[in-house]
Order: C-alpha cells, then structure tokens, then sequence
C-alpha cells in the first residue's frame, strides 16, 4: 500500500472535491495524511486520513484577499501565504515520507514548493479548469500593476533565499504544469479538452462528504420550480444582491432557496423575506440542487461541478477573475447565461431566470453534461489515478 499527503488551502471549493478521493484510498487501504486549517479537522478525520492542522494567513484576513479579488494580487497574496505555511509544516511532511504529495491547485504553493524542496512525486488536483495558451480568450488581460510586480518579487526572492526552489515568473503561477493533474470537471467542460493528453486525468465532479453538514427543512419545498442561488463562502456578504433576488421573484410561481455560505442570515440584515422563499446560513447543496431546475451562483468551480452533476442550467455572476473563465464555458456551450455583477437588476436576474425555465434546449444541454460528468468517474477514477502514478514512479525508480 502506498502513503498520500494531501496540502490544501482553507476554502470549501478546494477543500470538498477531495474528500470523497481520500475517502477512496483510505477504503483501499492506502495511508493518507491531509494538512489543513484546524476548522476542517473534523471533515478529514472522518474519511480515515490523518489530520495535520496549520494557521493560515487567508483566514486571519480573508477580508485582504476579498479586497482584490479583481487582480493579480490574490494568487501573489497567496506565495505569501506559503511562506507562513512551509515551516510549519514542511517537517511534518518529511517525516511522513509520503509516496506522493497531492496540492490543491496551482496556487497551493505551500503544496507545490514542499514537493520541490523534498522531492516528492506531486500532483495537482484542480477545481477550475486548466489555464494555458489555449484558453487564454476566456480571461480578462490584466495590467499588472507596480505594487503587485514588487510584492511578488518580496516574495520569490524570500522563497528562493530560504529553500532550494528554482526562481519562477509570475506567468508560472497559473501555466504550472504538475506530472500528473486530477481536473474535477468533465473533459467536454475544459476548453480544447480533445487537446490534454498524457498527464491529465478529467475525473468530473467529486461528489461525497463535505467540509460542513446541514440540516434542511425539505418538507418545506413545494411542487412549483426551484430556483437555488448562492454566493459561496467567499463573497456571501452581500445583502443588496439577496435583496434583489427577493423583488426578482417575490411575486412569480417559483420555490427560492438561498445558501449563505455559512454566514449567519441575521448578520446579513436582509428583513422580511417572501413567501416563496427559504433562507438559510448553511444549505446542503447537493441535496438541494438535485430537486432544483435553476442554480444562480458566482461560477466558482465546486458549485459549477455539483450543478453539472444534477444536470442543472446555470446562471452564472462571477464576482471575481477566478470565476470569469467558467462562466464565459457555461454560456459558451449552451448551459446558461452570464450576467456581469455590476449590471445584475432585478429585470435582468428574472428576465434571464425566466428564459433558462422556459426554453427546454438549456436543460437538454444540462443533462448531456451530466452524462459526461457521470461516465468521468469521479472520487474513484481520481483514487485509481493516484495509485497507478505512484506505481508508475516506484517501478521507474526501482529499474533505473
């Protein structure tokens, strides 16, 4: 049996997709270790891994990252980040000697230079699809600005001085190419997906045990449409957003759920809420999605895979450069409409609401992606890909 380390940052769409695969080696027999922020300790411990806690500079201010969402500086934050995160726990991880050391996405640095400095075999498991030369048409071009140029330098050059990383750009932040990658998404999702061969592994949506558990009041939902909406755990503090949702669909024959992401809905201030709606800081989203015939979120990636998995249209209002790349797909291949945040009224959120209920062609499409998500194998598929890279890596070191 072989030993897995997982690195991961404390954000729920990194963290959710790769509990059900550590759950899958863990079943298999495979001894697994997972360094997280002590919040998730309880979500880890219960897939049979082994918990190792860290503090994380993201959490004391998670305002700082919100902040700039709209700029290069939250992935720069982010090597930051790893420099506060290494020495806690690079130790740790050399003395587990992990066989191979799986990092959630490129941007978990701590992730990516620990396998470096060690020289573990690694794996990038990634949420959103990939970002390369062939997708660049789906992001914005940003002008990257002189104080993000010197923080990143601050940095690199601290990383490079301490440990032995090679020096990288800011270009290889998001072109990093790990010897294997786990996409949680199906191929016919990632742009020119045909195109990733050898090196790639699209398991599609990883559905299983979450970081968080929700009661739901399910006997509440009636027979009319459902509509789910959600701003996820990172820009749900949004009370005006919320409100207009309520005048969008307050009067029409629709059942609104509303997922706070975990925060309080007596902190949002939202007052009365309609009839026709149910509001709640926590929602089981899986559950939920799966009785509904509309999902409205931000097109962060985790909430995209779930929807595809319950063959949902979408309409996505990405809130940050992370998310605009998704939501441009989901309108590109049929599966809902994209409404820019600064433009969203309450004409346009029911204008558009209204046109993915009625025109059939958006659920059809829908449903063609959840056979795609559904026949990409999921937790299992990602579990047998790990094994078989890690066989692949013993049997090429024990015959050179």
């Amino acid at each position: 049996m072989a030993k897995f380390a997982f690195i991961n940052i404390p954000f729920h769409a990194h963290i959710n997709p790769t509990l059900p695969v550590v759950q899958e080696l863990v079943n298999q027999g495979h001894d697994v270790v997972y360094y997280l922020t002590e919040k998730y300790k309880g979500a880890v411990e219960a897939t049979g891994a082994k918990f190792y806690g860290y503090e994380s500079e993201m959490e004391r201010n998670t305002s700082r990252f919100q902040e700039h969402s709209q700029s290069l500086m939250v992935p720069i934050l982010m090597i930051g980040e790893s420099l506060s995160v290494i020495p806690q726990i690079l130790e740790s991880v050399r003395a587990e000697q992990p066989d191979c050391l799986i990092y959630s996405d490129p941007l978990c640095f701590s992730g990516r230079f620990i396998a470096q400095i060690l020289g573990l075999a690694e794996v990038a498991s990634r949420v959103t699809f990939i970002g390369d030369s062939r997708t660049k048409r789906f992001f914005q071009t940003h002008q990257i600005a002189p104080e993000e140029i010197k923080l990143f330098r601050d940095y690199s050059e601290q990383l490079c001085a301490r440990y032995p990383i090679a020096s990288f750009t800011i270009a290889d932040i998001f072109m990093h190419k790990a010897p294997l990658n786990i996409v949680f998404l199906p191929r016919s999702f990632q742009i020119n997906g045909d195109t990733y061969g050898e090196g790639y592994c699209f398991v599609g949506p990883s559905i299983g045990p979450r970081a968080r558990v929700a009661d739901f009041p399910f006997e509440k939902l009636g027979k009319d449409p459902i509509i789910y909406i959600t701003l996820g755990t990172v820009y749900n503090d949004n009370a005006p957003f919320f409100r207009t949702c309520f005048a969008a669909f307050a009067d029409l024959p629709v059942q609104v759920v509303i997922g706070a992401g975990g925060r309080s809905v007596e902190s949002l201030h939202l007052g009365p809420q309609p009839a026709n709606f149910l509001v709640r800081d926590y929602v089981p989203q899986v559950d939920v999605m799966k009785r509904a015939s509309l999902l409205i979120g931000t097109g962060s990636s985790t909430t995209l895979a779930e929807a595809m998995f319950c063959g949902l249209p979408i309409i996505t209002i990405p809130q940050s450069i992370s998310q605009e790349g998704a939501a441009k797909r989901v309108a590109e291949l049929g599966l809902g409409l994209l409404l820019e945040k600064e433009a969203v009224t309450v004409t346009s959120l029911r204008d558009a609401a209204m046109q993915l209920l009625r025109d059939p062609a958006y659920r059809q499409r829908a449903l063609q992606m959840q056979k795609d998500a559904l026949n990409a194998g999921g937790a299992h598929a990602a579990a047998e890909a790990l094994r078989d890279f890690v066989c692949l890596k013993v049997e090429s070191h024990s015959t050179s």
